[in-house]
């Protein structure tokens, strides 16, 4: 308990990190500006190195909108604002995906020619860097509604538990993930409007 208070104490003394816009959006940039970075690379000097701070940024800004979903309370906005921000993140997922099979057959051929095999594990290296940085961003951006359905589970705030336990599990794995945010926003956006009636 009173770790989460010094984290809580620490967030807000960081700027208040209260609300789910002012961790997100930072994130959101730094994706988009890794990318940048990555064609950069082929035309500065200074690419490789902005791509390791903006990898570096990206990950801390990952944790702290984890942290953010964990430590704080958040209203029933969360669940549109998360559907928005996977959403912005698709071209950046498009642009991981076709990257990472480069440098995976990159890594594949490097790996069949005997005499460029010491080449092939730095590339291993990146495309399993790049698999977990993508996995650690899918699950900051759900963390706001995972942690929101879980805390209605076990408050038996559900409306239907299996389905909200179906659906916070479906969180976690790729592609799946946004169906499921659509599938949940629709959920409580119909739910609110009939609760108004």
């Amino acid at each position: 308990m009173i770790c989460v208070l010094r984290l809580r104490t620490l967030f807000l003394f960081l700027g208040g990190f209260r609300k789910m816009k002012k961790t997100m959006i930072p994130l959101v940039v730094d994706v988009y500006l890794i990318i940048l970075s990555i064609i950069l690379v082929y035309f500065t000097d200074h690419g490789a190195t902005m791509f390791y701070i903006f990898g570096l940024l990206g990950i801390f800004l990952a944790i702290a909108n984890i942290l953010n979903a964990a430590l704080f309370d958040h209203d029933d906005r969360v669940y549109k604002e998360t559907l928005i921000f996977k959403i912005i993140l698709i071209p950046f997922y498009v642009l991981n995906f076709i990257f990472g099979m480069a440098v995976m057959i990159t890594t594949v051929l490097l790996a069949l020619c005997i005499i460029f095999a010491w080449l092939a594990l730095p590339a291993l290296l990146l495309g399993i860097a790049m698999i977990m940085f993508t996995y650690l961003l899918m699950i900051s951006t759900s963390s706001y509604t995972i942690v929101k359905k879980i805390k209605m589970i076990l408050n038996n705030n559900s409306k239907d538990m299996v389905t909200d336990i179906i659906l916070t599990i479906l969180q976690f794995i790729f592609v799946v993930d946004l169906v499921s945010t659509i599938i949940i926003y629709n959920n409580e956006r119909n739910f609110i409007v009939y609760e108004k009636r």
